[in-house]
């Protein structure tokens, strides 16, 4: 059975940035026709590749972040575990689990998004579907669909400078929905090697792939061959226990010629020239006997030595959670001309972690066996992205990402976003996945991190409460702000009811440091 057509393509008619198109259940009404008319020729499917009847919240995207589905959709497949659809298709489908109201949260930088979508009913039963840009713009697109064999093609597309931020469906049933493409124009992934032998916790090598799409993963035998392979944005170095074959030659030369680098080691004292190439002069080799750092010191706290605190950013600072048996006197440093201590255990003096190089290079005591204690709180993590992001930050951010979000009833775990400024002043904030209820968007002068309901409160000092409430609509809730000038660097949150999620019944996302000043 061939579907009716919804609307005549494209939809367009209040001068929204957003762009709706309503095909029908054929290939070439739908997917062709949509590229036609929106131009956009480089839709790339969404697929999960899981089994059937696996729940699931987020697919991955070309565009760097993934699509969220609130709720979570069920994988099914057609003429298999589920019953019809059109235009022959028989591949997966993903359905909304009894729910006739859905979002689709997209990631940043998403141009495109265009799907098919059929009841579960066999009846014929009506749709609304709202495309939503980041600037608050929208396009609705409204019709029947029959649940016998008529899935019919939908898509949004959106005109620059705009994204498209969500598309949000409201039907008189549940449905499934499939065939997702999606386009967008993503920044050019950082081009990162990592030499991470350890098999264990392998820190380095997971925060470098929260940080890019292209990472390369050497081991002792490869890296200095793939060192030599191509230009690195960044080399993230993690060498708890095995050297590189043929040793760190290579190595010294990229980071003495302008290479940008983080190296976590644990025999600086016996590998003096590298520790020359991080602008850095390691201890007296460790002596026989006790020589961790905490005993010589006195000392078991990781402190920072204040000149770049953004480096812990999202991580619990003073830091006892390493292990002492990793780092001797060894790893402690004197700082060679024009590099800088970031942080020390007891003496100040002689840091234990050192940024280098006109701040290309950062260098430090082994870390990855540090991690029983602080991978379980993301410590560990946390510290490597932030290091990765000091010595190859990219474009400047206002505002950048920090502390945690916990699982809420709607997703894995709901984040704080800076949308821009929307009038002369005003500077919006959202939150999402969360829950369709009341929340409040704060700021403070400080960053912590303490439990807090189901999440965490990650600002402190003299908190700012934006009220009103504000009240989520699809999953997503917003809030523009007027930033006087002089306001300086403040920690934003959201905090929300979520009845929904258990536990204290109120949860957070994460926290975004802004410094509006700075931005100009």
């Amino acid at each position: 059975m061939v579907g009716p057509r919804v609307a005549p393509p494209p939809v367009d008619v209040d001068g929204s940035c957003v762009n709706a198109f309503g095909g029908d259940s054929t290939i070439a009404g739908g997917w062709t026709a949509f590229v036609a008319a929106s131009g956009q020729t480089d839709m790339t499917v969404l697929s999960c590749g899981c089994a059937d009847f696996t729940l699931v919240s987020s697919l991955a995207t070309p565009c760097g972040g993934p699509l969220t589905m609130v709720p979570a959709h069920e994988k099914r497949t057609v003429s298999v575990s589920w019953g019809t659809w059109s235009h022959g298709y028989t591949g997966e489908i993903f359905w909304t689990r009894g729910s006739a109201v859905a979002t689709y949260l997209m990631p940043d930088d998403t141009d495109a998004f265009d799907f098919y979508m059929e009841p579960n009913s066999f009846a014929t039963q009506g749709f609304t579907i709202t495309g939503r840009a980041d600037n608050g713009d929208t396009a609705v697109i409204s019709g029947s669909i029959s649940g016998l064999s008529g899935a019919i093609h939908f898509g949004f597309w959106v005109d620059v400078p705009c994204n498209l931020a969500s598309v949000s469906i409201v039907g008189s049933s549940d449905w499934g929905i499939g065939e997702m493409r999606m386009s967008c124009e993503p920044e050019t992934a950082k081009k990162i090697l990592v030499y991470d032998n350890n098999t264990l916790h392998q820190l380095g090598l997971t925060a470098a792939r929260t940080k890019s799409t292209d990472v390369t993963h050497a081991l002792a035998g490869d890296f200095n061959t793939l060192l030599g392979s191509q230009t690195w944005d960044i080399v993230v170095f993690d060498c708890p226990s095995t050297k590189p074959v043929g040793g760190f030659a290579a190595f010294e030369a990229y980071v003495k010629g302008g290479g940008k680098a983080v190296a976590a080691y644990w025999d600086w004292d016996v590998d003096t020239t590298l520790a020359a190439a991080f602008d850095c002069e390691p201890g007296p080799p460790a002596p026989p006997g006790p020589t961790s750092i905490d005993l010589i010191n006195g000392v078991t706290l990781l402190q920072s030595t204040g000149a770049h605190d953004d480096v812990f950013a999202g991580v619990a600072m003073p830091n006892n959670s390493w292990h002492n048996h990793w780092a001797d006197n060894g790893d402690e440093f004197t700082p060679m001309a024009g590099a800088i201590g970031l942080a020390h255990i007891g003496n100040p003096a002689r840091p234990v972690m050192v940024m280098g190089n006109g701040g290309n290079t950062i260098a430090l005591f082994d870390l990855d066996e540090a991690g029983d204690l602080w991978l379980g709180n993301g410590d560990a993590i946390e510290l490597w992205q932030n290091m990765i992001h000091k010595v190859s930050p990219g474009e400047p951010e206002l505002c950048v990402k920090v502390c945690q979000s916990n699982p809420t009833s709607v997703g894995p775990g709901a984040h704080i976003e800076y949308k821009g400024e929307v009038a002369s002043g005003i500077h919006r904030f959202s939150a999402e996945p969360v829950p369709n209820q009341p929340g409040i968007f704060f700021h403070g002068a400080n960053q912590i991190r303490i439990p807090f309901g189901n999440g965490f409160l990650c600002t402190g000092g003299g908190i700012v409460r934006l009220n009103p409430p504000v009240v989520g609509v699809g999953n997503r809730a917003e809030r523009d702000v007027l930033i006087p000038p002089g306001m300086g660097i403040r920690y934003w949150q959201y905090w929300f009811r979520d009845p929904m999620g258990g536990g204290e019944l109120f949860n957070t996302t994460n926290a975004l440091c802004c410094d509006f000043d700075a931005g100009g």
